[in-house]
């Protein structure tokens, strides 16, 4: 049970992890529009919005990490390219997760 906790935790963490990279990735893109200005970014900065994006890559990570059977890597460290996979997995699982509950959430 405990390699079980520490498994999603792990996954969780590198998940975060990467959504926190997609999030400077956006915000980056934002400051290189000309047109965006310190005040402009921080009037349609929406910190619930990135706190809810933040616990999404985080739940993706968590769910790589039991689909990879992270917890059978018992007293192992995972390769660097297990570990990549769950970065990645929060990175565009996060897209994924976003576009459903956008596709099948009511608009309110």
């Amino acid at each position: 049970m405990e390699q079980l906790l520490l498994s999603l935790c792990i996954g969780g963490l590198l998940g975060l992890a990467g959504q926190v990279i997609r999030v400077l990735v956006g915000i980056k893109k934002t400051y290189d529009n000309p047109d965006v200005t310190a005040k402009n970014f921080s009037e349609k900065f929406d910190t619930q919005r990135l706190v809810i994006s933040l616990l999404i890559g985080f739940s993706a990570g968590m769910l790589a990490s039991l689909m990879i059977g992270l917890v059978h890597y018992k007293n192992t460290i995972p390769s660097n390219e297990t570990l990549a996979g769950l970065i990645a997995a929060g990175y565009s699982g996060a897209d994924f997760i976003e576009g459903f509950i956008r596709k099948k959430m009511p608009v309110t």
